[in-house]
């Protein structure tokens, strides 16, 4: 039956063409572009002049130079604490930090010449010996703080040893002031002196 019935039913063309059409969806419809309502007008408000601020332009402070010890030792103020007659052969001097041990540290110039520069004084005696022979007649002796230690101001307790005699000086120099003595050959050295 079935067989029979396949070219007769079902299967026949016009029938196909008809449900093709019945089964077809409707065509969507085409959206119809509405008018856009108009945009509310727009108003510009004046706005308040605005001052030009000023532009601060940071500078660098330029760095200071570092001074030389031979620039410090011409800018300070010499202040003289004690004139030591020189004779003999040479002259010892020793030199301790002064007081309380803190980390001072000095130049040593003689007639406005560096002799000894980066002395750390301390409880242990810096020792230098001058001949003189090398010497003026009159001499200046100046010591420059390199630092001013832990407690301003540098300060050194000096021994001069000068002909089997002892000299003793508080020494004390700032960044404004180097303390100096001098040493000064007598005119008419003594015999066996």
């Amino acid at each position: 039956y079935v067989i029979d019935n396949y070219t007769v039913g079902a299967n026949d063309p016009w029938i196909i063409d008809s449900i093709a059409s019945i089964a077809k969806a409707p065509p969507a419809p085409t959206p119809q572009p509405q008018p856009s309502p108009a945009p509310p007008p727009v108003t510009i408000e004046p706005q308040p002049e605005k001052k030009a601020e000023p532009v601060v332009v940071k500078t660098t402070p330029k760095p200071q130079p570092v001074l030389t010890i031979e620039d410090k030792y011409f800018q300070r103020k010499k202040e003289y604490s004690l004139e030591i007659p020189v004779t003999g052969d040479s002259i010892e001097l020793k030199f301790y930090d002064n007081a309380q041990i803190d980390g001072d540290s000095i130049s040593l110039f003689l007639n406005d010449r560096l002799v000894f520069e980066h002395i750390r004084l301390s409880a242990v005696a810096h020792t230098i010996r001058i001949s003189v022979a090398d010497l003026k007649d009159s001499n200046y002796l100046v010591m420059v703080a390199e630092n001013l230690g832990e407690i301003p101001p540098n300060t050194s307790y000096m021994i001069a040893m000068v002909n089997n005699r002892r000299y003793e000086a508080m020494l004390s120099s700032t960044e404004q002031t180097s303390a100096a003595i001098k040493l000064v050959k007598p005119a008419n050295p003594v015999a066996g002196q």
